[in-house]
């Protein structure tokens, strides 16, 4: 199959969406079929940083990156009007955009219009509630959702959700239910291949437990309550580390602030974005993972941390509970409860049995449902049906 896929960003720029793609995309060519990403030059949308290199190769992944706009403030919103002209230039098998109410999404749908190709969508939707963003960013994706979602969402020939839980909006925001399919997101279990424990403990000083975030440092991450769970945490363990790897999305010099004023910044660990194989490494050397988050379509990674073996700790929300096992492999908690976290986190840190037994089963549930080859099949059988269809 000839395969156009479309988002805002794309590898090297950072984000569960766009490290996914790329797994997605190589091992489509892998099993043979000619692949090519469209997306914008942008590296960060928070703050706005751009990327060099119009045209590149990510990791054999021919990638045209389109030069970005956007409106103003807190009203941002990425634009590449360059972008709707080179789509349409070309006939594809298969034309699969990314993201709810993203411009690529949007040009997706025209060139399905204009028969390019047949049009699939992966919304990775989440309440307009937890849209980052002021009070008009908010009321523009109200007005969104009501009035022009529909102008993509009829043009897809499937909608691909990533978990029951984001079904459940995306029939709330009125999309058929025939109309979607759910396809998780992957893992690749080799990156755990051959690394041995320890080594990021000693690069970075850590001698006793550490509690380990990696994503965004985003406002609707609940970062915040998780550095306001770690007095409590470090009344019983008290030489506990918390580490946040990720790039800073506005949220660092205020966590920063909230450690101080709790009196516990010398438990935190801020690392910023590092790459792969040190990610891969922090997983491996990590007590307990945790994911507070106000929303999660998914949460990819939770099936990395789980990967890697370890027990981890969640918010009940959006499509978590039906991506994890909640009492085998993770410990659910309501959002914004930072007594909660730290009951969660110190009874993990205090059961290795319990850790070691979470971490297995965690470890079993990704072989069994996330790994890259099997969702790659699941989304190739998706492909075809939709090629299939008069």
């Amino acid at each position: 199959m000839k395969i156009l896929k479309l988002c805002v960003r794309f590898s090297p720029a950072p984000g569960g969406v766009e490290s996914q793609q790329m797994r997605v995309a190589k091992e489509l060519i892998r099993q043979g079929h000619d692949v090519e990403v469209f997306c914008s030059d942008l590296y960060t949308e928070i703050p706005w940083k751009r990327l060099d290199e119009p045209y590149s190769n990510v990791e054999g992944i021919p990638v045209r990156r389109f030069k970005a706009y956007s409106l103003p403030g807190d009203m941002q919103y990425s634009i590449m009007p360059s972008m709707v002209g080179a789509v349409l230039k070309e006939r594809w098998d298969i034309i699969h955009a990314h993201s709810w109410g993203f411009y690529p999404s949007h040009v997706g749908a025209i060139a399905k219009r204009a028969k390019r190709g047949k049009f699939v969508l992966t919304p990775h939707l989440h309440p307009g509630e937890t849209s980052w963003g002021g009070e008009r960013r908010k009321r523009a994706r109200g007005i969104y959702d009501k009035y022009l979602s529909k102008r993509v969402t009829s043009a897809a020939s499937r909608v691909i959700c990533v978990s029951q839980g984001e079904m459940k909006y995306a029939v709330e925001a009125g999309i058929s239910p025939n109309k979607i399919v759910i396809v998780p997101d992957s893992v690749d279990v080799s990156r755990f291949d051959g690394l041995a424990e320890g080594i990021f403990k000693k690069k970075y000083g850590i001698h006793y437990d550490f509690v380990l975030f990696v994503g965004r440092l985003a406002k609707n991450k609940g970062l915040e309550y998780l550095v306001g769970a770690m007095p409590d945490i470090l009344n019983d363990f008290p030489n506990t580390k918390l580490v946040l790897i990720g790039e800073d999305e506005g949220m660092h010099n205020k966590l920063i602030g909230h450690a101080k004023e709790l009196g516990i910044e010398h438990n935190i660990l801020f690392l910023g974005m590092l790459d792969d194989n040190e990610v891969s490494e922090a997983f491996l050397d990590c007590s307990v993972f945790v994911l507070p988050s106000e929303f999660e379509a998914f949460g990819i990674v939770l099936i990395e941390a789980m990967a890697a073996g370890k027990p981890t700790v969640a918010t009940r929300v959006g499509g978590v509970p039906y991506v994890v096992e909640e009492g085998k492999t993770t410990t659910l908690v309501d959002y914004a409860d930072s007594n909660q976290l730290a009951v969660a986190i110190c009874d993990l840190l205090l059961n290795e049995k319990k850790r070691i037994s979470f971490g297995r089963s965690g470890r079993k549930l990704v072989e069994n449902n996330f790994t890259i080859e099997k969702v790659v099949n699941r989304l190739q059988k998706v492909y075809l049906e939709v090629l299939k269809d008069s």
